[in-house]
């Protein structure tokens, strides 16, 4: 059984999805729909399927990596908000590309919350082709956070 944070944490994410399919439509996020497979508000994780697409080529046959980029920052963006009850602007993020991803393909990503603080949050991503144990991007960011924020008038809890 889902504890009440984590069905929080969920609602959060799924809210914000559905946001950018109804109203932001015409942003990179919305051609950019995911999944979400997993997720542990006590391990303040979650974990995305986003399936890469043939028009995400570049000319060797793989998803560019810009756009493999932009779905990690997203998930990480998703899961900060939904950790922290707001939006949470990127303060920096390093990638490393390990492997190529095809188009035509799942990719999964695994988001860790690693501190969740007052003003930042820490986060990493593990980025598999879906079905493969091989780890193609890993990826580390700082979001801000401002705890005192509420989501839709409600103060959120952020446990850290």
């Amino acid at each position: 059984m889902k504890t009440e944070n984590e069905q929080q944490m969920l609602a959060i994410a799924n809210d914000y999805q559905d946001y950018v399919m109804q109203e932001a439509t015409k942003s990179i996020n919305a051609k950019l729909p995911y999944t979400i497979i997993a997720y542990s508000f006590e391990d303040k994780s979650i974990t995305y399927r986003f399936k890469t697409e043939e028009w995400m080529q570049n000319p060797y046959g793989s998803v560019h990596g810009g756009l493999i980029a932009t779905m990690i920052d997203l998930a990480l963006g998703v899961t900060t908000r939904a950790l922290c009850g707001n939006f949470t602007p990127t303060i920096n993020l390093s990638l490393c590309y390990l492997r190529p991803v095809p188009a035509n393909s799942g990719l999964i990503i695994k988001t860790t919350a690693n501190r969740v603080g007052g003003t930042f949050i820490q986060i990493t991503a593990d980025c598999f082709v879906e079905g493969s144990d091989d780890i193609c991007t890993t990826a580390s960011a700082a979001f801000f956070c401002n705890k005192k924020l509420t989501y839709r008038n409600k103060p959120v809890e952020n446990n850290e």
